[in-house]
């Protein structure tokens, strides 16, 4: 297979890019909405050493492949990114990547090491063990220049994933399967634009929650339980430990599964994490669960606690969630217990690809925001015909289009301004005193955060 060898044009790329630093700082058609870019697509500055692209056809010739891009992505490029090099200049602070044709000067924080100290439980013929997972860094930053831009990678030793976020423009590197180059497995990366994408298809099933049958208590009940706590405790941020566990079809679709949890996890938390919600997922334990035959979501899920309560409870977690490579047999992309409480209903399962015909496409998106829609259900937090008095989904219209909060149900789709956001429902942002699943939350995530 011909790769781009850019270690070749390594003296002319450094010839280049200082005559064109030198350009960018004198030159006026640089800027974007008075905004500073570096470079644009007329000037081919290569900003791209932390990848090789690979066509389709290279792709073809390589012989063993696995390849998984939505047929909704209607433009996108693929990479095998170079770990190493990109971590050792995220790690000064400054770097500059070129993706679809468009340079960007990033400014990153320090790296957060969010695998220290966790664990992978592995199980075999021999029984059940544990080892460290691998280093896995997250990034956060801005582009140069915009002050409402916003970026996060997430890096480990065989993936580099994350987006660049400018406006309502999003260019997201997420994994796209897996090739084999001198009997070298790599992950397989694609980059594109959340504008590239388009919605098609009918909304998923709606039903996605469990009740425990042998549970008596209302599962809304309780929220008159919670008045009494102080506000200093609602609205500090609480840490709720999570097994994250993964099947075998999920390990077949991600050549680095546990980057890719990561990945969402980031995300995932960025939405719990806001000040009227306080909520932040520690994912201590990492499981792969080959056991797992279900294909059906409900009986997935029960199937899912049956095998794992007690691994639940020797890892010492609060909640346990399955990142499922499934494709579910009843239409439905999640399921999970709705809180009650009890610890018994500490679990959920998420559908991690395609659901075919749908607005579920299975991109990056699409998966942080039906994990965070189950997690939620374990919390409480519920669609906008809930029954509840306030934990109730939103939706409102954003320059012409309709948005829709994460619990909203069915399943809206993701464009690049209208479609599924993630974010709840809140009566200080999108939302009002009858639609806030943020107050839910916030009221039940001490309870969740006791179960072990």
């Amino acid at each position: 297979m011909e790769i781009k060898n850019h270690k070749k044009v390594a003296l002319v790329m450094l010839a280049t890019l200082c005559f064109f630093t030198g350009l960018a700082t004198a030159s006026s058609d640089l800027k974007m909405d008075s905004v500073q870019y570096v470079g644009n697509e007329s000037i081919d500055v290569l900003f791209n050493q932390y990848y090789e692209e690979i066509s389709l056809d290279e792709l073809g010739k390589s012989g063993v492949y696995r390849l998984n891009v939505p047929n909704t992505i209607t433009k996108y490029d693929l990479l095998l990114m170079n770990p190493e090099l990109f971590k050792k200049d995220a790690d000064l602070g400054k770097m500059t990547i070129q993706l679809i044709g468009q340079n960007f000067e990033l400014q990153l924080e320090p790296g957060i090491w969010v695998s220290k100290g966790d664990k992978e439980i592995i199980k075999n013929e021999t029984g059940i063990y544990e080892i460290d997972m691998p280093e896995v860094y997250n990034y956060y930053g801005s582009v140069v220049g915009i002050p409402e831009s916003k970026v996060r990678f997430t890096v480990s030793d065989d993936a580099v994933l994350g987006w660049i976020e400018v406006k309502d423009v999003k260019y997201i590197i997420s994994q796209a399967g897996w090739m084999e180059e001198n009997g070298e497995k790599k992950v397989l990366h694609v980059v594109y634009r959340n504008t590239d994408k388009v919605i098609s298809g009918v909304p998923p099933a709606s039903d996605d929650v469990a009740y425990e049958s042998n549970n008596t208590v209302d599962v809304y009940s309780k929220s008159e339980t919670f008045k009494t706590q102080s506000p200093s405790s609602i609205l500090s941020t609480t840490t709720v430990t999570l097994l994250s566990a993964y099947d075998t079809e999920f390990k077949n679709e991600f050549a680095s599964p546990g980057t890719e949890i990561y990945n969402m996890m980031a995300d995932v938390n960025s939405a719990y994490g806001v000040s009227d919600i306080g909520v932040n997922f520690d994912a201590d334990y990492y499981y792969y669960d080959s056991d797992l035959s279900s294909t059906r979501s409900d009986l997935l899920l029960g199937e899912f606690r049956s095998e794992n309560s007690a691994l639940r409870d020797s890892a010492n977690c609060d909640l346990a969630f399955l990142f499922s490579g499934k494709c579910f047999s009843d239409s439905a992309i999640g399921r999970s217990y709705v809180y009650s409480g009890l610890s018994n209903a500490a679990y959920g399962v998420a559908q991690m690809v395609d659901e075919p015909g749908t607005t579920y496409d299975g991109t990056f998106d699409d998966r942080c925001s039906v994990v965070s829609h189950e997690l939620g259900h374990n919390f409480g937090a519920d669609h906008q015909d809930s029954s509840h008095a306030y934990a109730k989904a939103y939706s409102w219209s954003y320059l012409g289009f309709t948005r829709y909060s994460i619990m909203y149900t069915p399943y809206k789709g993701i464009g690049s301004i209208g479609g599924m956001q993630l974010e709840f429902s809140s009566d200080t942002n999108h939302g009002d005193a009858t639609h806030d699943n943020a107050r839910r939350i916030s009221e039940t995530k001490s309870t969740i955060a006791n179960f072990q």
